[in-house]
């Protein structure tokens, strides 16, 4: 007797590019986890789209969420799927909120695989060592960092700047390396003007870095 799940599921997300890549991959575990259910995606323009050139701090919070949630509770899509960074604080009514805690260790494997193979025709790998490390290094991390900072925030603040100067240019290079391998498809990487402007960037960042570690040693 087969258990497979088929059901319709309407993913709602804005228009953009980041947002589409974001909802694309998303929509491809649904796939995996449902194999037969029918999977749309609904673009919801929000009020930041339909004013890209306003103030958006006068527009108050939920500038780029507001329509998904109005769209969830109307049903007019089943889910949504958005960048955590850009929810506001103040959860809705109505709307549950599921993130990925582990985000940053899965971003560190697949991008260390996609440096690391010469050919797309490798499946990446899902939870390896690479993930363990990198998890294991961040929960470690964070308890250091709260233990040695939690009373003085001042100095929390400089070493957590501090650091952020210091791998800003190298998660630079690695996101470049990563977006022009020959894994990324051809249509979504960047021209040899945006690969310029990601150099100069890079650049920028590390003469920044350097910089600020002057003017706070120096």
């Amino acid at each position: 007797m087969s258990t497979r799940i088929r059901a319709r599921i309407r993913v709602g997300t804005r228009g953009s590019r980041l947002a589409l890549v974001q909802t694309e991959a998303v929509v491809a575990a649904l796939r995996s986890l449902a194999p037969g259910s029918e999977i749309t995606v609904e673009k919801v323009r929000s009020e930041g789209d339909k004013q890209p050139d306003a103030d958006l701090t006068a527009m108050g919070v939920g500038v780029f969420t507001s329509a998904l949630e109005a769209a969830l509770l109307e049903g007019r899509i089943d889910m949504a799927v958005h960048s955590l960074k850009d929810l506001p604080t103040t959860p809705t009514p109505g709307v549950t909120v599921l993130t990925v805690m582990d985000g940053a260790p899965r971003v560190l494997e697949r991008t260390f695989f996609v440096l690391r193979s010469q050919t797309g025709t490798t499946k990446p790998p899902s939870c390896g060592p690479v993930y363990w490390w990198s998890l294991a290094a961040l929960v470690l991390l964070t308890l250091v960092v709260m233990a040695l900072f939690i009373g003085n925030l001042a100095v929390m603040i400089d070493f957590a700047t501090t650091v952020s100067f210091l791998t800003g240019p190298i998660l630079g290079y690695l996101t470049l390396r990563a977006v022009t391998s020959d894994r990324m498809p051809a249509e979504h990487r960047p021209g040899k003007a945006m690969v310029a402007l990601s150099w100069t960037g890079i650049v920028m960042l590390g003469g920044t870095g350097i910089f600020y570690l002057f003017s706070l040693f120096g």
